[in-house]
């Protein structure tokens, strides 16, 4: 099941960090997320080996994995990968060095790189395959804007349910996202000749 996800390494027990795009991760995060492990552990008598630590970051945490060397040294596992090399081991996921597979859409739809997120993108919707429709959902409500600046084909892949997941969450913004021709497309002769007479007024 790991080997099908994001994740490379899973314990008995697993503390995952996020870090998105506005929240990058720091040295002073760092301690804190140690110091916040530490108290877990100690409060629920966990050992070492039963343990993961991931921290996610949108984009690649530099100060922390080249400029904190006097205190923890990491190595790096490849792809977005990283690992300290201390007996407590901390696992580093940099989203946007992530490689475009299926596996990591889930991440991939948070990278902040546009060139990442675009080639996710192109790959999700090349991909013939309807369990990338939940992903394409997503990443259309998290970053609309950015996939029509992209002019990326999505919303033909949506399923309706899908389409109407947007349209609840956009509500009537959606509307800047279609064409006059597209906005007309399901209504019947009639409503058609109100809409007419609406811009007519």
């Amino acid at each position: 099941m790991q080997l099908e996800t994001s994740f490379q390494d899973v314990g008995l027990y697993n503390l995952v960090e996020f870090k998105g795009e506005n929240d990058p991760l720091t040295i002073d995060d760092w301690r804190l997320i140690l110091g916040r492990t530490n108290l877990y552990m100690g409060r629920n008598r966990i050992r070492v080996p039963n343990i993961t630590i991931t921290i996610v970051c949108a984009g690649t945490p530099k100060k922390v994995l080249h400029h904190f060397q006097a205190a923890v040294e990491f190595e790096s596992l490849g792809g977005g990968y990283y690992r300290s090399t201390d007996k407590l081991p901390v696992h580093i996921i940099a989203i946007n060095e992530l490689e475009v597979t299926s596996k990591n859409y889930p991440l991939l739809m948070f990278a902040t790189s546009k060139r990442k997120f675009e080639k996710f993108l192109r790959d999700a919707v090349d991909r013939d395959d309807s369990d990338d429709n939940s992903v394409l959902t997503f990443a259309y409500v998290l970053k609309s804007e950015l996939i029509r600046e992209i002019n990326m084909p999505v919303k033909n892949r949506l399923s309706k349910e899908a389409l109407a997941i947007i349209i609840e969450d956009i509500g009537d913004e959606i509307l800047s996202c279609l064409s006059p021709e597209e906005r007309l497309i399901g209504l019947s002769p009639e409503e058609r000749r109100q809409l007419q007479q609406l811009l007519e007024k």
